[in-house]
């Protein structure tokens, strides 16, 4: 099925008639990408945006005025409006055929209208995923001109664009911005003795990062393939740069026994005596979150006592809650306990972590080591 307008034009004279034609096509899509790399010495993260253009529409781009706007006409102009619901009594099923095959027909003729109407402005990023390789398009990395609606965003791509109507992802640059970052290591050494680093970094902006794929780069080095969430200016986003060996951690079972109390009631206590040490062999200061878990009793005959550190040693949780947490020890309602730890260059740091397991000795406990 094909659908069609057409327009009749007149003059009242003879000369010269510049034409001009705007017309909405279906098949023309764009979805946003990212390159974050972290200049480690500076502390820094520059982000390079760029638009994923599919072109499916039949006709070839050659030299365009690419323009990508953040506008999703196939949503329509105002919300929906909701139906009552309603709840009544069980009607018998009716069973039988019923043929309407002309308000089908129109059905499907309002359906095609709508589809060509409603052209999508971007795809999904699972379609991404499957469609064929990006490649890069002809176009000197300039930022794209940007201008700001009340509801929508668009960029102006600064030179001229060729894109083939081959449904290929290609890549335009939209800008970059150098954003300061704030290093920190994460470990959980129980299981696996290896620190990783990771950056907040804020979105000073006035415009959001509309969500999409992720390139991270520490330094010059590729790590990861990850994807940014939506960020609204004011906002943080954090990258996850991989495994650094100049943190090393170490988590070691000093003790552990078991012993049998009570004259009569009987009661099996088991005790563990752990030492984390962490080094910091970096030219910098570095901060450094590590999480240990501490069992959680799920009957009340199971007691589970937590030797070390003191109670006194944890954070308020006011101060454990807060966006960039001081440092101390943190405890949370499943048993995790985090230290961060402020370490200058080359210090060591030796951490005691010590608890005991008691139940009746005639109950059989599982998760027990």
């Amino acid at each position: 099925m094909s659908l069609s307008r057409a327009k009749i034009l007149s003059t009242l004279g003879h000369g010269k008639l510049e034409l001009s034609l705007a017309y909405a096509l279906p098949g023309a899509s764009w979805f946003p990408a990212y390159d974050a790399r972290l200049r480690s010495e500076k502390r820094q993260v520059r982000l390079d945006a760029f638009g994923l253009v599919r072109n499916a529409t039949g006709e070839d781009w050659n030299g365009i005025a690419l323009t990508l706007s953040t506008a999703r006409p196939g949503l329509g102009g105002a919300a929906p409006e909701i139906a009552p619901w309603y709840v009544d009594v069980s009607q018998p099923i009716a069973y039988g055929i019923v043929s309407d095959r002309m308000n089908s027909i129109d059905r499907k003729m309002e359906r095609a209208k709508s589809a060509l109407a409603a052209a999508p402005a971007s795809m999904s990023a699972a379609a991404y995923d499957a469609a064929p390789a990006v490649q890069e398009v002809d176009a000197t990395f300039a930022a794209a001109e940007v201008a700001s609606a009340a509801t929508s965003a668009s960029f102006k791509i600064a030179t001229p664009v060729t894109l083939a109507s081959d449904n290929t992802p290609q890549r335009v640059p939209l800008g970059g911005a150098d954003l300061a970052a704030v290093l920190r290591y994460q470990a959980t050494p129980k299981l696996q003795e290896t620190a990783f680093l990771a950056a907040a970094v804020t979105n000073t902006g006035d415009l959001p990062f509309l969500g999409g794929a992720l390139n991270v780069f520490l330094d010059d080095t590729f790590v990861a393939t990850s994807r940014l969430a939506t960020t609204m200016p004011g906002e943080k986003f954090t990258l996850q740069l991989g495994a650094d060996e100049g943190i090393a951690l170490k988590r070691k079972i000093v003790a552990r026994y078991t012993e049998d109390t009570g004259f009569t009631t009987r009661s099996r206590r088991t005790t563990y005596d752990i030492l984390l040490t962490i080094t910091n062999n970096k030219r910098s200061s570095e901060r450094i979150v590590l999480t240990d878990a501490l069992p959680v009793a799920r009957d009340e005959k199971i007691v589970v006592k937590l030797l070390a550190p003191a109670e006194r040693d944890f954070l308020k949780p006011e101060d454990a809650a807060a966006e960039t947490p001081r440092a101390g020890i943190a405890r949370d309602a499943e048993g995790r306990l985090t230290w961060c730890l402020d370490l200058k260059a080359g210090e060591k740091r030796e951490l005691a972590m010590k608890f005991s397991i008691e139940h009746p000795s005639s109950l059989a406990v599982s998760g027990v080591d």
